[in-house]
């Protein structure tokens, strides 16, 4: 995620672990977008971090 000084300029890009760039540009609301992109993230390594915990017997 990359931030500048300027709100008009700010933008997000995602880069894939295969190499594939996506950018996301002209938010209404930068800080809101950037919290729920976050939060999202975090939920689904936690989620893949759970699945990877179970151990089948």
């Amino acid at each position: 995620m990359t931030m500048r000084e300027n709100p008009s300029e700010r933008y997000i890009q995602i880069v894939t672990v295969d190499g594939h760039d996506f950018w996301f540009m002209g938010f209404v609301n930068y800080d809101k977008a950037s919290k729920h992109l976050m939060s999202s993230l975090s939920e689904f390594n936690a989620r893949v971090a759970a699945s990877s915990d179970v151990h089948v017997a």
